[in-house]
């Protein structure tokens, strides 16, 4: 049952994703204000990269909300994985992280870890560039 068929319910991330990602694109290409073939080629790069930077912190959100499923989680780096008598695996987190707590109280429970990489996500992102304000010089061509 989605959140669309409870009344009340305020839509999951998960399912609107596409509703913001079309958003968040239609908001910058309206703001364009000359056709896009005459827009300078850094000025088309400033877009893309707004776009690919909105859309790369909503596919951050939405596999963070679905790898935890609503259960408490602290978004870490994994450093170091050392494998003696038992495996011990290593984390770093920034200073003054608001989660640091939670996994202060953890030490000593059982964890589940997720794998989830959001650049799993985006790739290809980086494969849409901004046309050349001039076209190249056809040298070598008959």
């Amino acid at each position: 049952m989605t959140t669309e068929q409870i009344p009340g319910t305020p839509p999951k991330v998960e399912e609107t994703i596409g509703s913001m990602l079309y958003r968040a694109t239609m908001d910058e290409i309206m703001n364009v204000r000359v056709p896009w073939h005459l827009l300078p080629q850094a000025s088309q790069t400033e877009v893309l990269d707004r776009i690919r930077g909105q859309i790369d912190a909503m596919v951050h959100l939405v596999v963070r909300k679905l790898a935890t499923g609503g259960f408490e989680y602290v978004a870490a780096s994994l450093d170091s994985f050392t494998s003696k008598k038992e495996i011990k695996v290593g984390l770093s987190l920034p200073r003054g992280v608001e989660e640091l707590h939670t996994l202060l109280d953890r030490v000593g429970t059982s964890v589940v870890l997720v794998f989830a990489d959001p650049k799993d996500f985006t790739g290809g992102m980086d494969q849409l560039k901004a046309q050349a304000d001039q076209p190249a010089l056809p040298l070598g061509e008959d």
